[in-house]
């Protein structure tokens, strides 16, 4: 009766033993795709400061421009010539 004991008990540990490896090499695959996750979600960051930054320049070259010291060109452009439309005839 001893013996069947033994068998019985190493065998629960043998699965609870497996059951303890799975969950480690889940919790380390979660581990990795959330490092992932972290890498991803920075770059995004990065990007967006860029995106930022762009999104700013128009104001700093509309700046630059109302202090440069060259004034903007008119433009001499013909003036748009009036169509004549021709006078109706009463029937």
């Amino acid at each position: 009766m001893g013996r069947a004991k033994f068998v019985r008990f190493s065998r629960i540990a043998d699965r609870a033993r497996k059951i303890a490896d799975r969950a480690r090499e889940t919790a380390d695959r979660t581990r990795k795709i959330a490092d992932r996750a972290r890498k991803i979600a920075d770059r995004a960051r990065e990007i967006a400061d860029r995106a930022r930054k762009i999104a700013d320049r128009p104001e700093k070259i509309a700046d630059r421009a109302g202090k440069s010291r060259i004034a903007p060109q008119k433009d001499h452009g013909s003036s748009p010539k009036t169509i004549e439309t021709p006078h109706r005839t009463p029937n």
